[in-house]
């Protein structure tokens, strides 16, 4: 027969490892932005138009 102290050290060591993958796999932490919420770019300032100036000719020789 089974050593009984050998039976509850299997069957604790069975838990631990059961209670630890399921409490988030043994000394992983949740990321402090969890869930990731994206922060948005800000707008861009538009560009602004050049002014317009007006264009004068004057024919010289």
């Amino acid at each position: 027969m089974i050593n009984k102290k050998f039976l509850l050290f299997f069957l604790c060591i069975l838990v631990l490892g059961i209670f630890t993958t399921a409490c988030g796999g043994g000394g992983k932490s949740t990321p402090p932005n969890y869930p990731f919420i994206p922060t948005p770019n800000p707008t861009p300032n538009p560009t602004p138009t050049p002014e317009k100036y007006t264009l004068e000719l004057s024919q010289t020789q």
